[in-house]
């Protein structure tokens, strides 16, 4: 247990949790729990050690639970100082017994954030996860905690108080069976059956959840081109009376509006075209041919049609590898002039990095096709293309020097299996 500072006000975390709210319940839970230290959040009781003074503290489970939007959800919170790191866990309204750890290190906190998002999406067990600002990269999927709403939260919410009484029975009864084992059975006896007894006492030991592994991923920029092209080619792009305004290819789509409403799409390489009515045409009939030359064998996943905008999306090809250390800054960029510049594609460079090893992007403007540029990439180790567009004078392609990202084994091989058969 610790005593987190957020917003100027101390919260508890790192609580055991147990279901119910009764008197009997209550006594029953310390009797089996060394701490001493308890307070009622709705219908569960959370207990916290003497370790750090927790008297008079409010719960950060119980401010989260008022926060945190549904039942269920996770949250990875940081305390004003970034020295310590609070994960909590919520499932069907219910704070897990487990679910209440605080790290003292940041990487930890993020690993085991990481780790229990991945066993959350493998199951598609539903729920939100939350973090307040800064602690993780930029990511959609990941709602912002407000510091200022957590302390708010916190005003009428029970505090932790000390109780007498109780005392772990089930563990003095344990070391008393194991004192009289001793006796009678000498020390390497009575340590043999050491585990028989906790066995007996406590129960057969929890089974272990399985270890994450994590994999360094990037994208495949060969796929992501040929993807491209092969979905422009197979996709319906003429509407009558709509003008194609926006043709997008994205390595890993995040566009929130969209995503939210496919959620399968969210973070997969997909083709997005926004249409607008053409000037002095009536909407509500070429909103009814733009529906129905949608709906037919267009090759697109998901359309909508509103009142002077269509959009329609596709998912490509999985593009998604495992990471390539690319060269430093000076013998990649050399590679993207050779390939590109020396036939005919405008290269801007966005920034140059500090260090060989920094990041560096590109915007890549040319009018020959996908399968040519495509070979032109191939040619520059490291070059990570993250989105195609289609503009008049031919394509502009955003890349940049390759990027890794770590994902959960089971996001990764999520991510390389094909949305479209």
């Amino acid at each position: 247990m610790s005593v987190l500072t957020v917003g100027g006000r101390k919260m508890a975390a790192g609580l055991e949790w147990e279901a119910g709210s009764s008197r009997m319940q209550v006594r029953q839970a310390l009797a089996a729990s060394d701490r001493r230290h308890m307070v009622q959040v709705d219908t569960q009781i959370g207990f916290a050690a003497d370790k750090e003074k927790p008297s008079g503290v409010v719960p950060l489970a119980g401010v989260l639970r008022k926060v945190c939007p549904g039942n269920s959800w996770l949250a990875l919170v940081a305390d004003d100082g970034g020295e310590r790191f609070a994960l909590v866990r919520q499932v069907g309204g219910t704070l897990l017994a487990d679910g209440d750890r605080v790290y003292e290190e940041r990487q930890a906190a993020v690993e085991a954030f990481d780790e229990a998002r991945a066993r959350i999406e493998a199951r598609a067990a539903g729920g939100g996860f939350l973090a307040t600002p800064g602690l993780l990269a930029e990511d959609s999927q990941v709602g912002v905690l407000d510091v200022v709403a957590l302390t708010a939260a916190a005003k009428g919410l029970k505090t932790v108080r000390r109780v007498s009484g109780g005392g772990n029975g089930s563990q003095r009864g344990l070391w008393i069976l194991i004192g009289v084992l001793v006796l009678v059975m000498g020390v390497g006896g009575a340590w043999f059956f050491e585990k028989e007894v906790r066995e007996l006492v406590n129960g057969p030991p929890k089974p272990q959840a399985p270890k994450i592994r994590f994999v360094t991923a990037a994208t495949d920029t060969g796929s992501l081109l040929e993807g491209c092209a092969a979905a422009l080619s197979r996709n319906l792009l003429h509407l009558g009376g709509w003008q194609a305004k926006d043709v997008d290819c994205y390595a890993r789509f995040t566009h929130g509006q969209i995503s939210g409403v496919l959620p399968e799409l969210r973070n997969r390489p997909v083709l997005l075209v926004v249409w607008k009515l053409g000037p002095g045409l009536e909407a509500p009939a070429h909103r009814r041919l733009a529906e129905r030359a949608l709906s037919g064998k267009s090759g697109w996943d998901a359309y909508q049609v509103s009142e002077g905008t269509v959009w329609a999306v596709s998912a490509l090809r999985p593009v998604i590898r495992e990471y390539r250390r690319p060269p430093a800054y000076r013998e990649w960029r050399e590679a993207l002039e050779r390939s590109f510049a020396l036939r005919g594609v405008q290269i801007q460079h966005r920034g140059v990095p500090a260090d060989p090893g920094g990041a560096a992007s590109v915007v890549l403007t040319s009018h020959q096709s996908l399968a040519v540029l495509k070979s032109m990439a191939g040619a520059v180790p490291g070059l990570e293309v993250v989105r195609v567009t289609a503009k008049q004078a031919g394509w502009a392609v955003l890349a940049r020097k390759e990027q890794a990202e770590r994902l959960a084994e089971p996001v990764f091989e999520r991510l390389k299996g094909a949305f479209r058969s």
